[in-house]
């Protein structure tokens, strides 16, 4: 909840010199991505996504993921839909469904902002259970309102 001292953090991050290069923290870069897009710093997301070193499978999934989010957060929905939809099927694969599942909530976000809204029904459901089974409320809520706003929009049908 403070996002003053999040923003220090994440610039922190960016300028340490230990945090470049594998640090075994791949991992962790989807969450430091989506903070800084969800605080509007898309220059130090970018700059966060510039420090992963290609190379592992799983730097090749974050980047994917980050990717999408980075697309996302420039309103460039039609790239951002295939890079979640892609970034997915990667986790669905390596067995992250936390990361799968944010990736779903992004591609529906991006079909709804496209005008596809029917076609966000099944990535945003999909999504909804994964999270639901993980136990994520905050990510949980968000799900349930993408999905609420799809029932709106199609008059109660979704």
């Amino acid at each position: 909840g403070d996002s003053r001292r999040a923003r220090e953090l994440l610039r922190e991050h960016v300028t340490d010199d230990r945090a470049a290069g594998y640090q075994g923290d791949e991992d962790s870069f989807p969450d430091l991505v989506r903070c800084a897009v969800i605080l509007g710093e898309v220059e130090v997301a970018e700059q966060l996504v510039r420090r992963l070193p290609p190379g592992l499978p799983l730097v090749g999934h974050v980047l994917a993921s980050c990717d999408a989010m980075l697309a996302e957060a420039r309103g460039e929905h039609e790239a951002a839909a295939a890079g979640f939809a892609d970034a997915a099927s990667r986790w669905h694969g390596f067995g992250v469904p936390y990361e799968e599942a944010q990736a779903l909530l992004g591609h529906g976000r991006c079909l709804v902002a496209l005008g596809r809204a029917p076609e966000a029904g099944a990535p945003l459901a999909a999504a909804r259970g994964i999270f639901a089974r993980l136990g994520a409320r905050p990510a949980l809520a968000e799900t349930d309102a993408a999905l609420a706003g799809l029932r709106e929009w199609s008059g109660g049908a979704a």
